[in-house]
């Protein structure tokens, strides 16, 4: 009897971590980024289109490393804390509506984009390799296999 007891338990909990809500949702993006290849360096500027599933008091994207230079909510500038894994943007966003959401941002990618050749005889290449992970790199996004939005480069 406790062993199913715990089997049932092991069950539950591992259904409710699964289940854990966003509280929003990714519709498009639209990414004005300039490559420097002989620098390694990106920068850009990054509009989405987000629509909120919860109230919450801020919005966080996996960005480890990027340099945020500006982010603007709508048409106001808003303060955000950038951390070596996320860039956290504060603002009281409500639930049902959707947000535009500016960012502008520089970065040396160490991974998930490449500068191939630049520096020596030989075909110059500048590529990516992210496919729903580590994208986050390059741009600040969220490194989520499962979320589908769409975007224009």
């Amino acid at each position: 009897m406790t062993r199913i007891l715990l089997l049932i338990f092991l069950i539950l909990s591992w259904h409710l971590t699964a289940q854990q809500s966003k509280q929003y949702d990714i519709m498009d993006l639209q990414a004005n980024i300039n490559i420097k290849p002989y620098q390694g360096q990106i920068t850009g500027e990054l509009v989405y289109q987000i629509k909120m599933l919860k109230n919450t008091n801020s919005i966080r994207l996996d960005a480890p490393k990027i340099h945020t230079q500006k982010v603007k909510v709508g048409c106001f500038r808003k303060k955000f804390k950038q951390t070596d894994k996320l860039l956290i943007i504060n603002k009281k966003f409500k639930k049902d509506k959707t947000y535009k959401l500016w960012i502008w941002y520089e970065d040396q990618p160490k991974k998930a984009m490449y500068f191939i050749g630049w520096h020596s005889h030989g075909r110059k290449q500048v590529w990516t390799q992210g496919q729903g992970k580590n994208n986050s790199h390059w741009l600040p996004t969220n490194d989520d296999q499962n979320d589908k939005f769409t975007w224009q480069l």
